[in-house]
């Protein structure tokens, strides 16, 4: 009978196994799945705004420079300047 070691240790390399199972099997069906999205993109014509909450969007990085406008004014001293 085997140890709990040497179970655990089956274990373990057979989740390894699966897991590049998994990344083949995901390497192999890229292309057909991205050819049925956009061919469903264009079939039912949506746009970014249609598809907003499923991709990530991107997000323009600033190289640390501030914006150097005028700061705002409180509602309060509007109120005073009129």
């Amino acid at each position: 009978m085997a140890t709990a070691n040497e179970e655990l240790t089956a274990a373990l390399k057979a989740v390894e196994e699966a897991t590049k199972r998994v990344e083949e099997l995901k390497k192999k069906t890229r292309e057909a799945d991205l050819e049925t999205v956009k061919t469903l993109i264009k079939t039912h014509e949506f746009s970014p705004t249609d598809l907003r909450g499923v991709l990530k969007a991107k997000r323009k990085r600033t190289t640390g420079a501030k914006a150097t406008g005028t700061p705002r004014k409180s509602p309060a001293a509007k109120k005073k300047a009129k």
